[in-house]
């Protein structure tokens, strides 16, 4: 869950998180910056998030419960960059971890299990995660390097979600942003 290693210093990186609510386009309460990298076997994803104003909120403590209202990072991915589908994973900043599958632009199945690993740690500034999603757990065209691609956190104590890409508040295959150049 630290994001001290060298090999992030190589990570293609996303800083340019905007509110999604309560005000859409809007500056985040809190700064997250998020990396990408990926080998013959993962793709990784890490994330810092600062957390300047009070504690932290995380209640849920048992992986595989559904949780919302705790401080949670989401990663979501349209491997075939349809803009129908797709898959995300998310992680709370207790570590415990929960996915779905987009079945379409409207629905998530969270009853899905997929096989991932995350880590966090927490600071007096924040709190980081590492995810390592097996290429073997989703489905992808391996003739196809653009995926959609897209980021949430939500920042319990203001009640605030952030993302990178999102359109009318939502974030759904439909409108994620692209990631170029996986082999």
């Amino acid at each position: 869950g630290r994001l001290d290693a060298a090999v992030w210093s190589g990570a293609a990186v996303v800083n340019d998180m905007h509110q999604i609510l309560p005000n859409e386009g809007e500056t985040p309460s809190e700064t997250t910056t998020v990396y990408l990298l990926y080998d013959d076997s993962y793709l990784y994803v890490g994330a810092r998030m600062s957390h300047e104003r009070v504690p932290m909120l995380a209640n849920r403590l048992r992986q595989g419960e559904r949780y919302w209202g705790d401080d949670l990072f989401s990663v979501m991915l349209d491997t075939f960059n349809a803009q129908r589908n797709g898959y995300r994973f998310q992680v709370n900043s207790n570590g415990v971890r929960m996915e779905a599958l987009y079945q379409d632009t409207t629905r998530e199945l969270w009853d899905w299990n997929g096989i991932w690993e995350a880590q966090v740690s927490k600071d007096a500034s924040g709190w980081s995660a590492e995810v390592a999603i097996p290429f073997k757990t989703i489905s992808f065209d391996p003739e196809n390097d653009t995926w959609g691609l897209n980021f949430r956190r939500d920042i319990a104590y203001a009640d605030e979600r952030t993302g990178w890409v999102s359109y009318n508040r939502t974030q759904n295959p439909a409108n994620f942003g692209q990631v170029v150049g996986i082999e």
